[in-house]
């Protein structure tokens, strides 16, 4: 991102003040960013949608065979 970009989004252009960040403490940084975990809760959000709806559309699509195991539970339960 360039200053201009980060300036017009109210960010400091180095919020470090020029210290290097090692490897191992990315994921604290990373964990303190109120964006990324907004973004990170709205992927987790949508894969349950996604993963909920895929099961739904899994039993749609099956539907047919569970009917039919009904019928023929009923038909073997009353004796016919």
């Amino acid at each position: 991102m360039t200053q201009e970009e980060m300036t017009a989004r109210g960010w400091p252009y180095d919020p470090f003040n020029g210290l290097k960040i090692m490897k191992s403490d990315l994921e604290y940084y990373f964990n303190s960013d109120p964006e990324l975990q907004k973004s990170e809760e709205r992927i987790i959000y949508l894969k349950t949608l996604v993963e909920t709806l895929e099961e739904i559309m899994g039993t749609i699509r099956w539907r047919h065979t569970h009917i039919k195991n009904m019928i023929d539970w009923r038909r073997f339960t009353s004796g016919g």
